[in-house]
């Protein structure tokens, strides 16, 4: 059963017939390849037409909404259209005509999006329009970053000619933006290259997607103690789907209202984390904000009595740990349920205990490299540890690759890695990696902060390291103090060290924090800043392949000494 628990924002006035007849004209015009569009490039002519189509469908199902109000029009008529428009959304972004445009080119792709959820939240509760809801909740999943993972982590001729192409768009866009104003001719000339570029993307990407356009892309939840939390940021609404085994909820939040509170909870972290005296006034309101955002997020659906919860966040909640929202027993989310961020099958991925890493060199920073160096030797006793210095186009098979460096956000909220005092670099660099480790340890500072993007999450090297093809990243949400930083990493390790897997591991490191921490230092500021995105791992047991080995050098010295005693034998 869908459950609204604030009332939905109120459809607005369809656009006029004539509006709509002359979306369609154009639209055959863009059909029929006329004349004016014999200079422009496949990628851009269909890039035109979907904008059409999309505009067009926002119309439509507007038009048919009030038909449905005024009772001209049976609930299964305007399902069926919607249904459409979910698989068109679908078909556009798995073509990849998403690549380099998302923040200033796809408003009709949130816009219908949107107005599908808006309608979906105020028909009749059916088992039709459930389905409705998970299908346009998985479509606003299905950016750039769903793509990219599909054909990065292949490998192969086609992963490294698009590794390429996307490094020289990322490159490009960032002269971009440094170009002046005023320098008109510069400015065209790179936007000339980027669409050039975009187009080969665009060809690359649909030559081999046709076979992944309709499958479902996100499992349906079916074990007992899970629950999956999606949202999905729109121009007047955030809408939050929460789905279980037992049903599913579909929930519209004033967008304004929801803002405000994530602000004010961000402040309170800051401020508590500043207080000379011990923060504990600061920290009061702190927990009055935290009880305010768990009472609209968690507490309506008793999240907290999941043993598993996954959260699929989007835009304004992108940097929200809701492992620290409190529940109606005033307990942190953490303390009852294991949280894991992104897409995430139900199965725990096995990962072998081969470990690489890159240590920022600071003349500045020592206490930081001493931090980290701590955290480095956590991982004693595994196999295959080696120094990789940043150069991961150098980089050998490893299984996880653990990165302790300094981090930075430039003012376009592009991050930033400091190899050394003087030496940067883009997210572009993480294109190199000719052998992609499954899981990435990003310790650092806003090491999973960056630009947000509307159903992709931030731009930031955590993002990167899943398009790329790693199945798990641990990354950080802002600033993260040395000493708690290291302290949490290194708990982490011990218990991925014991077999534990990857999600519960993360929660036992900040609970024995919080066991240990004094009053100050209990503050969520220092501890709930790194969170998981993506598939929940646990590293092997080589317990058997040592058994195994033993076993091998005692029959080979068994049969060494039996052949030993032959030849005695044979020469008396």
């Amino acid at each position: 059963m869908l459950k609204r628990i604030e009332n939905t924002p109120h459809l607005s006035t369809p656009s006029t017939l004539s509006l709509s007849l002359k979306l369609k004209e154009e639209l055959n015009l863009v059909n029929s390849q006329p004349q004016w569009f014999s200079d422009l490039n496949r990628y851009t002519t269909d890039f035109h037409m979907a904008n059409l189509q999309m505009e067009l469908y926002e119309l439509e199902i507007k038009a048919l909404w009030l038909k449905y109000t005024s009772g001209q029009l049976e609930q299964q008529a305007i399902e069926d259209k919607l249904g459409v428009c979910i698989q068109y959304l679908r078909q556009i972004y798995m073509s990849g005509l998403m690549s380099g445009r998302r923040k200033n080119y796809v408003t009709h792709t949130y816009g219908l999006i949107e107005g599908v959820l808006r309608i979906l939240a105020q028909l009749n509760d059916s088992e039709s329009t459930n389905k409705l809801v998970l299908q346009a909740m998985e479509v606003s999943r299905l950016g750039e970053l769903t793509v990219n993972n599909q054909f990065l982590s292949q490998g192969g001729a086609q992963a490294r000619l698009l590794r390429e192409v996307l490094k020289t768009i990322e490159k490009t866009e960032l002269e971009l933006t440094e170009v002046p104003d005023f320098d008109l001719h510069t400015k065209s000339m790179l936007r000339r290259t980027i669409n050039t570029h975009r187009n080969k993307y665009y060809l690359i990407i649909d030559s081999g997607v046709k076979n992944l356009v309709g499958q479902e892309k996100i499992p349906l939840i079916r074990e007992e103690g899970v629950v999956r939390i999606t949202f999905f940021e729109g121009r007047d609404g955030i809408y939050q789907v929460v789905e279980s085994q037992e049903k599913t909820d579909l929930v519209v939040h004033h967008k304004d209202r929801l803002k405000r509170l994530v602000s004010e909870l961000f402040t309170k972290l800051t401020q508590a984390k500043n207080a000379l005296t011990g923060g504990h006034e600061e920290f009061k309101e702190l927990t009055a904000a935290l009880n305010s955002l768990g009472a609209i997020l968690i507490v309506p659906f008793k999240v907290s009595r999941y043993k598993q919860v996954y959260i699929l966040s989007d835009g304004i909640l992108n940097d929200l740990p809701f492992e620290l929202l409190l529940n109606a027993e005033n307990e942190y989310l953490i303390e009852k349920s294991n949280v894991t961020y992104g897409m995430s099958e139900a199965s725990i991925h096995l990962v072998d205990r081969t470990v690489t890493y890159s240590i920022g060199q600071y003349h500045q920073a020592e206490r930081r490299l001493e931090h980290v160096s701590r955290e480095l030797q956590s991982w004693r006793g595994v196999s295959g540890l080696a120094n990789n210095a940043f150069e991961f186009a150098s980089s050998k098979e490893s299984n996880v690759y653990h990165m302790g460096n300094h981090q930075l956000l430039d003012l376009n909220r592009e991050p930033l890695l400091l190899k050394s005092d003087y030496d940067t670099l883009y997210r572009y660099a993480l294109y190199n990696f000719k052998i992609i480790p499954q899981v990435m340890i990003l310790s650092s500072c806003h090491s999973r902060a960056g630009w947000p993007v509307s159903g992709e999450g931030n731009k930031s090297f955590t993002s990167r390291s899943l398009e790329i093809g790693a199945q798990s990243v641990i990354g950080s949400l802002w600033n993260v103090d040395d000493k708690a930083s290291q302290q949490l990493i290194t708990s982490f390790i011990k218990y991925l060290k014991q077999g534990i897997p990857s999600d519960r591991s993360l929660k036992l490191a900040k609970i024995d924090y919080l066991a240990k921490a004094d009053d100050f230092h209990k503050n969520p500021f220092f501890w709930s800043a790194y969170v998981q995105e993506g598939h929940i791992f646990r590293l092997k047991d080589n317990s058997t392949n040592r058994w195994f080995y033993y076993i091998l050098v005692l029959v080979s010295s068994v049969a060494v000494l039996l052949v030993n005693l032959k030849v005695k034998v044979i020469i008396s």
